[in-house]
C-alpha cells in the first residue's frame, strides 16, 4: 500500500509518555496491578466551582464560536494572574491569547515567528514535545544542555540563523527552578543574540521549600522580546479540559491569532468560562493540591535515597524526579522496558528529552501517595536483581 504522508509527519517520533501510558493501562486490563509514574496528569478531580462554572455556561446558551484569541474576561483574568505572579502587565485585548492547552501555545508560536530553516534554542533535558513542534514548524533545533548536577542554566550558543529561546521553569522533566541570577544570565544572552525567548511556565503555581516563582519577562529590557505560555491543567487538574495561554508583544500574539482561526477557529466555549471561575474563584484548591505533591516528591525522596546505584537533584518545582540510573549499567530505554514489563511500573526514559538528557529516568508524582511509595519499592526490588 503507498504512503501518502509527507517527510515531515513521518519523521515526527511517537511520544515515549504515550506508549508507556498505553502500555500500563493494557496490563490494568489484565489485571495487573500497575503504577503509572509516566504521565504528568494530577489524580484530583477538577475542583467542583470550576465544573459548576462551565456547566453555567452551558445552561446560559454559551455554546457557540468564540474570538480568536479567546473570550475577553478570561484574558482579562490571564493578565491580572501574569501581574501577581510576576509583576509584568500585559493588555488583555492585544497581548494575550487563549490557546487549546499548552501544547498548542508551543507550536503557534514556533509557526508564528520561525522561517523554514530559522533555529531555535531547547532545553536538554527538556520536555519532547518542543522537538516535534520544531519538526512541524521547519525549523532547525540547536539543543543546549542544562548544568549538571542541578540542570540550571549552563550556557548556550546561538548562530546566525538563531532566532528563538526556549525556557522552562519550574522545569520538565527535572523539578529544577530558574534563579534570579539564571534569568538575568539568559536575558543577556537573549538581548546580545536578539532573540525571542519562549517562557514555559506551566508548572508557575508548584513550587517548594518557600521559592516563589520569577519570569524572565520581569527582567530589565525582556518584557517586550518575551513570550509567557501558561496552562490550566497542572495548576487546577484541568488537564482534559484543554486550556492554555500566551502572553507577549502585540505584534506576536496577533499573527498567532491568525493561525488560531485556521487551525482550530477558536477554544471551546464553555470550558473558557470555567477556566475563568478557576482563576477568579477560591485559590485554596491550588494550595492544598500543591501540598500534596510536596508530601510525595518528598516521601518518592526518601525512599529513593536509599536504592544503591540511583541518584537525583532534588526537585524544587513541578512534580516530577528526574532519576540517574546509569550505575546500574542499563540505559534509559532498557531500564524504563525492565521496570514496566517485569515490575508493572510505567516511567518516562530519558530519551524522551533531547541529547543531553543523559543516563536518567522521569518518574511523575502526580499519582497518590500509596502508589508512590509501592511504586519506588518495586525499583528498588529491579535494581537489587540486577
Amino acid at each position: 500500500m503507498p504512503s501518502f504522508l509527507n517527510a515531515m509527519t513521518r519523521q515526527i517520533p511517537s511520544s515515549s509518555i504515550h506508549a508507556a501510558t498505553q502500555k500500563a493501562e493494557a496490563y490494568r486490563r489484565e489485571g495487573k496491578k500497575v503504577v503509572i509514574f509516566s504521565i504528568g496528569r494530577p489524580d484530583f478531580d477538577t475542583p467542583a466551582h470550576i465544573k459548576e462554572a462551565a456547566k453555567a455556561a452551558l445552561d446560559k446558551g454559551y455554546v457557540h464560536y468564540t474570538p480568536n484569541m479567546g473570550i475577553l474576561p478570561l484574558r482579562e483574568a490571564v493578565a491580572e494572574h501574569i501581574k501577581r505572579q510576576t509583576g509584568v502587565s500585559y493588555d488583555p485585548k492585544t497581548e494575550v491569547m487563549i490557546t487549546c492547552g499548552g501544547q498548542q501555545a508551543i507550536l503557534l508560536t514556533m509557526k508564528a515567528v520561525l522561517e523554514p530553516g530559522d533555529e531555535v534554542l531547547l532545553p536538554s533535558p527538556g520536555y519532547g514535545l518542543y522537538y516535534n513542534c520544531a519538526s512541524i514548524a521547519d525549523a532547525r533545533v540547536r539543543a543546549y544542555a542544562l548544568k549538571a548536577p542541578d540542570f540550571g542554566w549552563g550556557g548556550a550558543e546561538a548562530g546566525e540563523r538563531t532566532k528563538m529561546l526556549f525556557i522552562n521553569s519550574p522545569h520538565n522533566p527535572t523539578g529544577a527552578v530558574l534563579s534570579k541570577e539564571e534569568l538575568g544570565q539568559i536575558a543577556d544572552f537573549a538581548k546580545a543574540n536578539n532573540l525571542l525567548v519562549v517562557s514555559d511556565e506551566a508548572y508557575d503555581r508548584l513550587l517548594y521549600d518557600g521559592l516563589e516563582h520569577r519570569s524572565i519577562a520581569s527582567e530589565p529590557g525582556m518584557r517586550d522580546r518575551t513570550v509567557i505560555l501558561g496552562s490550566f491543567s497542572k495548576t487546577y487538574s484541568m488537564t482534559g479540559w484543554r486550556i492554555g495561554y500566551l502572553a507577549g508583544p502585540a505584534e506576536v500574539i496577533r499573527g498567532m491569532a491568525l493561525l488560531q482561526q485556521s487551525f482550530v477557529l477558536s477554544v471551546n466555549s464553555f470550558a473558557q468560562w470555567g477556566a475563568v471561575e478557576a482563576m477568579t474563584g477560591p485559590q485554596d484548591c491550588v494550595e492544598e493540591m500543591r501540598q500534596q505533591f510536596d508530601i510525595r516528591r518528598k516521601a518518592m525522596m526518601e525512599a529513593l535515597s536509599t536504592i544503591p546505584n540511583v541518584s537525583f537533584a532534588a526537585p524544587k518545582g513541578a512534580f516530577y524526579i528526574y532519576l540517574n540510573h546509569e550505575k546500574t549499567g542499563l540505559d534509559p530505554v532498557r531500564f524504563c522496558a525492565k521496570l514496566l514489563d517485569e515490575y508493572y511500573v510505567a516511567c518516562v526514559p530519558g530519551s524522551e528529552y533531547g541529547p543531553y538528557a543523559g543516563c536518567n529516568t522521569r518518574l511523575s508524582c502526580a499519582t497518590g501517595l500509596d502508589d508512590c511509595l509501592e511504586g519506588v519499592d518495586r525499583i528498588r526490588k529491579m535494581v537489587a536483581s540486577l
